[in-house]
């Protein structure tokens, strides 16, 4: 009998402590995503740009003034970030510029409406649920009604193109991760290690690399489809995280910036938007010119509690 009551009481705590997951999940604590640990807060992460102005959105991991969560920025103008979201960890802005499908702390997909009148926005707010083995993985917009998640679902793990009006999901590509999508949604670009492009059922191979201590993640395509952005890892090498830029006419590639992560293009597809790695720390979001390499910051650290 008492054996009982310390077990009940056991279970009782377990799930007090699961319950407050979520909640601290915003705190200047270890916050586990994907495969990754970042314990040096505050840190911005997985950028995403508009098609239709030049914001930038990405993830705060928060400090004691904000809160961690989807915030916004104006990449041309000086101004202090906005909070979109709480509780969010990565956020990605539709076509159309209306809606915002993010990760959610709790492992699914969802949706806002940046404003208030959106022609495609339902009556629900969660997109994807929690998958058997966890909660998504990315998320970007093919289309201004059809979201990309990745993540393992009923048909195993892969990226799955999700109706935002009937909730149906389809495996567009089995194995695969952090997907992104052309301005007209016919070609996309993921990850499985190496990189490829998808138009319409042919799929290619467009950068791979075969050496044990190279891999590469983050592909960005840029709106017309002709260009990605990537960032390739060299676990070896004098610097571990190259901001990298495929052509998809000529397969010329050049490497463009060091320790980068996250690459997003600009409005007008003439820049590239990165999250700079300092020290291991993620503080800053920078722009390069895809032409002639020039530089500058965006965005830091400090900027949150300017006035």
């Amino acid at each position: 009998m008492r054996r009982t009551r310390g077990l009940r009481r056991a279970y009782r705590l377990l799930l007090l402590t699961v319950a407050c997951v979520p909640l601290c999940a915003g705190c200047n604590d270890n916050i586990v995503d994907g495969d990754d640990t970042f314990t040096r807060p505050p840190y911005i992460r997985h950028l995403s740009t508009s098609k239709v102005d030049d914001y930038v959105y990405f993830f705060f991991g928060g400090d004691s003034d904000n809160p961690a969560g989807v915030y916004r920025h104006h990449s041309e103008e000086p101004s202090v970030p906005a909070l979109v979201v709480t509780q969010a960890l990565e956020g990605a802005v539709s076509p159309c510029g209306d809606l915002l499908a993010y990760r959610s702390f709790f492992g699914d997909v969802r949706l806002i409406a940046l404003n208030t009148i959106s022609p495609h926005s339902p009556d629900y707010s969660i997109l994807a649920p929690i998958g058997p083995s966890g909660g998504a993985l990315s998320v970007a917009w093919r289309a201004c009604d059809k979201v990309l998640v990745s993540g393992e679902y009923d048909a195993g793990y892969g990226i799955y193109e999700v109706d935002i009006m009937t909730l149906e999901m389809r495996l567009v590509a089995a194995g695969a991760r952090d997907a992104t999508a052309s301005r007209n949604g016919d070609v996309i670009c993921y990850s499985d290690g190496n990189i490829l492009l998808q138009t319409h059922s042919i799929i290619d191979t467009i950068v791979c690399f075969s050496q044990s201590h190279d891999y590469v993640s983050g592909p960005a395509i840029s709106w017309t489809g002709g260009r990605v952005a990537y960032v390739r890892h060299n676990t070896v090498g004098p610097s571990s995280l190259n901001l990298e830029m495929y052509d998809v006419e000529s397969g010329a590639r050049r490497m463009l910036a060091h320790w980068a992560q996250y690459p997003a293009w600009s409005q007008d597809g003439n820049s590239i938007l990165y999250v700079r790695v300092d020290s291991l720390h993620f503080r800053e979001i920078w722009q390069i010119s895809r032409s002639n390499n020039v530089q500058r910051p965006v965005l830091s650290y400090d900027d949150f509690n300017d006035n």
